[in-house]
């Protein structure tokens, strides 16, 4: 999550997912992470999953809503 950084060179409008919002990516990026720690975390005792939520209290934030998860519609042409 520290390498999004918002100064240097960004997608532009080929971002069709965040209309190259670097936050809402960094959220992302979090949530995604607290995601694969919680799927793991019989394995470390919750550790990972902590660290996460920590990490993610300092680094962007969660994605808190519906509204800003990164959906990609599929339309089956033919």
């Amino acid at each position: 999550v520290d390498a999004f950084d918002g100064t240097k060179i960004t997608c532009g409008q080929a971002d069709l997912l965040y209309a190259d919002d670097i936050h809402k990516w960094k959220k992302c990026a979090n949530s995604l992470r607290l995601g694969l720690h919680m799927r793991s975390s019989g394995k470390d005792g919750g550790a990972g999953v902590k660290a996460a939520i920590t990490d993610a209290e300092t680094k962007g934030g969660f994605i808190p809503k519906k509204d800003e998860i990164a959906w990609i519609y599929f339309i089956a042409f033919g």
